[in-house]
C-alpha cells in the first residue's frame, strides 16, 4: 500500500512540473518575436530532463489562442509495473500591449 501512495505521489509531481514546462512554452509561443522551433525544441529538452523520457512528443497548434501539447512515458523510480504514458496541454492568448 505504501508502494502505490510513493509512486502515486511521484506521478503527481511529474505531471505538475511538465505540465508548468509545457504552460510556460505556450505563454512565450504567444510573443510577436516568438521562435516556435526553438521554444519547441527547449521544451522538448526540459521534458526529457523532468521525465527521463527521450522520445518526448511535443505539438504546437497556434489558431486563436496558442496551444501546446506533451505526450511521454514515464517509468517511476523504484519498483516497476512498467511505463504510464501522460498527456499535457496548456493554452494561451496572446496579450496586447496597450
Amino acid at each position: 500500500m505504501l508502494i502505490v501512495m510513493v509512486q502515486s505521489s511521484f506521478v503527481l509531481v511529474v505531471r505538475n512540473e511538465s505540465k508548468a514546462i509545457v504552460d510556460q512554452a505556450a505563454r512565450s509561443l504567444t510573443r510577436e518575436s516568438a521562435d516556435p522551433a526553438a521554444i519547441i525544441q527547449a521544451t522538448r529538452r526540459r521534458l526529457t530532463a523532468v521525465t527521463g523520457d527521450a522520445a518526448v512528443e511535443v505539438e504546437h497548434v497556434r489558431s486563436e489562442a496558442t496551444a501546446v501539447a506533451a505526450t511521454f512515458d514515464w517509468a517511476p523510480p523504484g519498483p516497476s509495473w512498467g511505463t504510464i504514458e501522460l498527456h499535457v496541454e496548456s493554452s494561451a492568448y496572446p496579450v496586447i500591449v496597450p
